[in-house]
Parts: structure tokens; C-alpha cells; sequence
């Protein structure tokens, strides 16, 4: 919903992910021709500039042993994922094809053209998330030149770094968490929405934080910190 009313410019800003920008510029554009979009990414806060930071990984692939019942069928997969890290593979995921998606420089490093820049929004895309290595990948073809927005969402995704904030429970476990997650999670988005939309108030809300944290947060807070000093003691 916030997405349509976004692209229809109903509203004005959008929180997502910036790397989506010349997606919604597109929506937004075959729309309203005169739609310009920009991109924000450092917003103050009491604690000056805070960008959450995701885990290390962009997501994992699990084989099924009733799908793949044996190791010669388990290394043709493997085979696969191996081949798509190849260059011309790689960069097909990446960028489509040339002189239709992409073209070459004198130096063999892609150009990202504005005007083919919605046919890979639609035939391109949708690929690349079955890359499992897109910018760690040695060997995909370098890019010399983006479209204005992407280059833009590349610049202050850099500019992010200096003040991202890891989360220090990825590499730990919480019984409660597993067996909760969905539970408590639903306590705090709801009530995060329900702030902004003016239907709670800053002491509702810490009502609900509370609630998040008798309702079994306090104990995953325990749990994590459990976890972390067995691992240190490890080390």
C-alpha cells in the first residue's frame, strides 16, 4: 500500500531499500512522466546518524534430501551455483544481455544505459536473486557507468559504513527467541506503526515495549546474554 501510494504521489517519501530507487522511478514514471525521485540516507536522530546494519550474508539456499536423494544429483546442483559464478554467466544475471540491456566500453566495462534502464528493471532483476555472490564475485564484469539513481544508491550505500550498527545476537541463539519471534515481533511492529499513524503515544508506546519484554523479551535478553559468555569463554 505505502508503495502505491508512493509511485501514485499520493505520498511524498518512501522507507525502503535504497538499491530499489530506479525500480520506483520507473513505476513512478510511467505514472507521471514529470515524477523525480532522490534519495536520503542520513536522518539524525538523538544519537546523531544510525544506519541498522543486516547480517554479513544475503540469504542461503537448503537442499532437501527427499528432493536431491543422491551425491552425484547433490553435486550437479552444486555444479550449477558454480557455473553462475563464471563471468559470462555472472554478468548475464547481472546485467542481461548485451546491445540489449548493456553495452561495452572501449575497455570491456559495462555501461548501464537510462533508456534501457526499464527493461532491466523487468527481465533483469528478477535474476539477480539467484546470484549467490553479485559485488564479492572476482569475476563478474566491472561496471563503468550506472544510471544517475543507481550510482546515487551506490554512493550513500558507501556513505552508510562509517555509522552502521551490527547486531551483536547474530551469531548467538535464544531458545525463546526460536520458539517467540513471531509473537514478539508483532508486539513491537504493530505498536511502531500505530506511533506513526498518531494512534499510540510515546507512553503507549513504552506500554508496549513493557509488554514486549514480560511477555518473554526479558528472558531472550537473558538467554542472548548467556549465549555470548559461553562464547567468549570458547575464545
Amino acid at each position: 500500500m505505502q508503495r502505491d501510494k508512493f509511485i501514485r504521489g499520493t505520498a511524498g517519501i518512501f522507507i525502503g531499500s535504497m538499491t530499489d530507487v530506479q525500480r520506483l522511478s520507473i513505476e513512478a514514471k510511467a505514472i507521471n512522466p514529470k515524477a523525480e525521485l532522490t534519495l536520503i540516507n542520513r536522518i539524525k536522530g538523538p544519537e546523531g546518524y544510525k544506519v541498522w546494519s543486516i547480517p554479513k550474508y544475503n540469504g542461503l539456499y537448503l537442499f532437501s534430501r527427499k528432493a536431491i536423494a543422491t551425491e552425484q544429483e547433490l553435486k550437479q546442483v552444486l555444479a550449477f551455483f558454480d557455473r553462475t559464478m563464471d563471468e559470462d554467466v555472472a554478468s548475464l544475471m547481472a546485467y542481461g544481455f548485451e546491445g540489449r540491456h548493456y553495452k561495452l566500453d572501449a575497455d570491456g566495462k559495462v555501461i548501464l544505459p537510462e533508456e534501457t534502464s526499464q527493461l532491466r528493471v523487468y527481465e533483469v532483476n528478477p535474476l539477480n536473486s539467484l546470484m549467490i555472490a553479485d559485488v564479492g564475485n572476482p569475476h563478474i564484469r566491472e561496471v563503468a557507468q550506472k544510471e544517475q539513481l543507481t550510482a546515487l544508491a551506490d554512493q550513500l550505500s558507501r556513505d552508510n559504513e562509517q555509522f552502521l550498527v551490527d547486531d551483536p545476537t547474530v551469531a548467538l541463539t535464544s531458545p525463546t527467541y526460536d520458539e517467540k519471534n513471531a509473537e514478539l515481533s508483532a508486539i513491537i511492529a504493530d505498536a511502531t506503526y500505530n506511533y506513526i499513524l498518531g494512534n499510540l503515544d510515546a507512553a503507549g508506546f513504552a506500554r508496549e515495549v513493557e509488554k514486549w519484554h514480560t511477555s518473554g523479551g526479558n528472558l531472550i535478553i537473558q538467554e542472548y546474554g548467556e549465549a555470548e559468555k559461553v562464547g567468549e569463554e570458547e575464545e
